[in-house]
């Protein structure tokens, strides 16, 4: 009993979990390149986030719509597909761990019981306590004459927090939402409920899987396309000095109805999940073999890999495209980007991947991931506290944005390790602890 106990404490040990968090170590059969991957993607969240939020308090709004009406700041301005970028991230260590493991026996109802157990685990207690605190104690944070007596959306959290408990979150309309950015989670929940279908069909039947996925994802393609023309969503609308009032308007709920019927529905979003799973099992299946591609078969897919994943970004800078040619963009766009970092990935695993995979491999990058759940949890209430507690409005510029988002995203994860400490890694090793004793128990 007094060893139960003692393990029970070290759960909330900070400087065994602090140890745990901040160790550089690349864990052995690791893909250590998405350590630097991920952190690189939230770094990419955090930037966009910062520019998209700073238009509340921008006092030169017209001259800040030109400085971004930019080719080069078309990368930022197109962030939204770093979401992509995690959704493939998740279903990829979600097929290659199930893959790899070994113990597990897929046909007991216990195996699948701990399989959404874990993930529920994992994700809720910190989840609740950042929604909680947005909910009751972040509108007594500051004050001024864009603080809202509401706080960040605290009305909202007080009325609809349990959508995202349920992780459905991503079904209440754009303005009726708690905690805004994570529509994400609810859709990466629920990509995780369905994924035991093509796993296990994959499992066991490998072609007959592969086909499923692969016949899945075209039709999440498919019915994107088909959203889109039938609203008349186009991919590059016209630009600020191009349209009057009533364009405008016209255009901001156009852009809303973009967001509730394609952007945050997971039917139109589980193409870069898929194919992460497809890569998972890729690389399971070629195990530690290394370095056994032709080297212009390499060179020829970091061409094509780079040329996707550029003509997705770039390619509808002014380019006012029709509704056909949006419907087109929008139903393939995502998948693509997946399938260029996916090479990536590939690549860098199979020892291919040369300085980029040394860069994305450094330990450095190793705390920096563990701690980017939190920190995506924690950056948005840090951005509208500092907008929202401006005395006077913000004159923007590009110097005046990268500076925010620098201390925007050192205070994201410095806050974001208190947190961890705090609630998830604790919660990780209670958990850890419970699964060892019922093991014992049941054996």
């Amino acid at each position: 009993m007094e060893g139960n106990q003692a393990k029970f404490l070290m759960c909330f040990s900070v400087y065994t979990n602090g140890a745990r968090i901040l160790d550089t170590t690349p864990g052995k059969g690791q893909l250590n390149c998405l350590h630097g991957i991920r952190f690189l993607t939230m770094s990419w969240v955090i930037l966009g986030h910062t520019y998209r939020f700073s238009m509340q308090v921008v006092g030169n709004a017209l001259e800040a719509a030109k400085d971004k009406d930019s080719f080069a700041f078309t990368a930022v301005s197109n962030f939204s597909f770093s979401v992509d970028s995690f959704f493939l991230l998740s279903g990829l260590l979600l097929a290659y761990l199930f893959f790899k493991d070994s113990v597990g026996n897929r046909k007991s109802v216990s195996y699948w019981v701990h399989f959404y157990i874990h993930r529920i685990w994992r994700l809720t207690p910190v989840y609740m306590m950042v929604l909680a605190f947005d909910a009751v104690l972040w509108k007594h944070l500051s004050s001024g004459p864009f603080w809202s007596e509401d706080g960040y959306d605290g009305e909202k959290c007080k009325n609809n927090w349990w959508y995202n408990l349920l992780y459905i979150n991503n079904f209440n309309k754009q303005g009726e939402q708690c905690l805004g950015p994570t529509w994400y989670l609810a859709n990466d929940m629920q990509m995780y409920l369905v994924s035991p279908i093509f796993l296990v069909s994959i499992f066991y039947q490998p072609v007959l899987g592969v086909i499923l996925t692969c016949a899945a994802i075209l039709s999440s393609s498919t019915i994107t396309g088909v959203l889109s023309i039938k609203h008349g969503f186009v991919a590059s609308p016209p630009r600020g000095g191009e349209s009057g009032p009533n364009e405008k308007l016209q255009l901001a709920a156009l852009a809303e109805a973009y967001f509730n019927t394609i952007y945050q529905t997971p039917w139109c979003r589980i193409g870069a999940y898929l194919v992460g799973i497809l890569l998972g099992y890729v690389l399971y299946r070629l195990g530690q073999k290394k370095n056994f591609l032709n080297k212009w078969l390499v060179l020829l897919g970091w061409l094509l890999a780079t040329g996707i994943c550029m003509s997705i970004l770039y390619g509808m800078y002014h380019a006012n495209p029709g509704v056909k040619v949006s419907a087109f963009y929008f139903s393939v766009s995502r998948t693509m980007w997946a399938v260029g970092l996916a090479w990536l990935i590939f690549a860098c695993v199979t020892g291919h991947g040369g300085f980029i995979n040394t860069i994305l491999s450094w330990g450095f990058w190793i705390p920096l991931s563990r701690l980017s759940y939190c920190a995506y949890l924690i950056h948005p209430l840090i951005m509208f506290w500092y907008f929202q507690s401006r005395n006077s409005l913000l004159h923007f510029s590009h110097q005046t944005l990268v500076s925010c988002f620098t201390a925007f995203l050192v205070w994201s994860y410095g806050i974001a390790l208190m947190v961890s400490l705090a609630f998830e890694v604790p919660m990780m090793g209670l958990e850890k602890l419970i699964l060892k004793r019922g093991s014992r128990q049941t054996r």
